[in-house]
């Protein structure tokens, strides 16, 4: 989606999103083929057919995403922090964080892996249902009378290359929130302020004369005023939009925290934890996706007001097949071959809402008649 866009990968936003996507993609499949990948008898598995390397592939795969996910859901709440607190411009922020933080990120994240394979970390869990850096036999290195046969290492390994991330990313996350509202709520006082000041200000403004005067400086300040007020408001959405993101963090990966620190110590693992890694752990691409296009359908609503009562997911597709984008324009001609009658009920039935022409010259239309007419005399909707 965000490759196709028009922009593509050309600010430090996308590039982000482009990763922690990349890295949910590697989490997905090693969550989704764990249970086959798992070498066949493998106790209490019931898909597993694979072999002890398909279970490493899997194991690769799901830490590797896991910690991209994690270190860069972090680097994307300090790019918002940056932009409206600092207010460092995209090319500025690229400058002087994004090559050492990537280069961080993957070095730490491949070591990690690298390390686990070769030190023959990945293998089945309890349930039969994962590949992950664990020991084999189960807690056989905390039990002197068994011999590991496998991972002897893992349980420190899983928790200086897993759980310890996310113990870190999980601190970070909130320091960057609890920065980032602190300022906006600042922000927002600072505005309460000032605002009073201006009202208070054009109170004592008695005379004609003096008002005269100062008509150039007025509207100075009005402009500075409202560009403040624009620049807080953004930054409000920032907030929002990077709650949202660390929300849908936590929502995915709590429960997978803490099952790796019950891993990392060598004690069992509660039921209703493994439950909730399986339920929303493979849902974090999706939230990301709604969490994305969210502020750009709102923007097409502000765009296109003739799409302004359209339903969610209406807008939410054209904003998908846009590359992720606010669309560039919105065609609802008619197609040349389908009867009106019939074409406007299954719009209706459909979608729930009409189109209209933006050209405030001429009335909404209304009929797609009309419509067809003006799409063939060559005019763009939503132009």
């Amino acid at each position: 989606m965000i490759l196709t866009s028009i922009d593509g990968l050309q600010n430090p936003y996308s590039r982000i999103i482009f990763l922690i996507s990349i890295g949910d993609l590697f989490q997905t499949i090693g969550f989704l083929s764990g249970p086959f990948l798992v070498p066949e008898g493998t106790e209490n598995s019931m898909w597993g057919r694979g072999t002890i390397t398909t279970c490493e592939v899997a194991g690769f795969f799901l830490q590797f995403g896991n910690t991209l996910v994690h270190f860069y859901t972090v680097f994307l709440t300090f790019y918002f922090l940056k932009r409206v607190k600092d207010k460092k411009t995209p090319e500025e922020f690229a400058k002087k964080y994004e090559v050492i933080v990537h280069a961080i990120i993957w070095l730490f994240t491949l070591t990690g892996c690298i390390v686990a394979l070769a030190r023959d970390d990945y293998n089945p869990v309890e349930g039969g249902d994962l590949c992950l850096p664990i020991d084999k036999p189960i807690d056989c290195n905390i039990h002197d009378d068994v011999e590991c046969v496998r991972g002897k290492h893992a349980p420190i390994d899983a928790l200086l290359f897993l759980a310890l991330p996310m113990i870190i990313s999980f601190l970070l996350l909130f320091a960057n929130l609890f920065r980032f509202t602190n300022y906006i709520y600042a922000e927002e006082k600072l505005m309460r302020l000032e605002s009073e000041h201006n009202a208070n200000s054009g109170n004592q403004e008695k005379t004609k004369i003096l008002k005269s005067m100062l008509c150039c400086f007025r509207r100075k300040d009005q402009n500075t005023s409202a560009t403040g007020i624009r620049g807080r408001s953004l930054g409000a959405e920032a907030l929002l939009q990077s709650s949202l993101y660390v929300f849908a963090y936590f929502l995915c990966f709590i429960a997978p925290i803490i099952i790796f620190i019950y891993i990392a110590v060598g004690k069992p693992r509660p039921v209703w934890f493994l439950w909730g890694a399986a339920v929303f752990s493979p849902l974090g691409g999706f939230f990301n996706i709604l969490i994305y296009t969210r502020p750009k359908i709102q923007k097409a609503r502000r765009k296109f007001p003739e799409v302004e009562n359209a339903p969610w997911f209406v807008l939410f597709l054209a904003v998908i097949f846009s590359g992720g984008e606010c669309p560039k324009e919105i065609d609802v001609s008619t197609p040349s071959d389908v009867d009106d009658s019939d074409f406007e009920d299954r719009l209706r039935r459909a979608f729930g809402f009409g189109f209209y022409s933006r050209d405030e010259e001429n009335p909404p239309l209304s009929s797609l008649r009309q419509k067809k007419n003006l799409a063939k005399s060559n005019t763009i909707i939503g132009s």
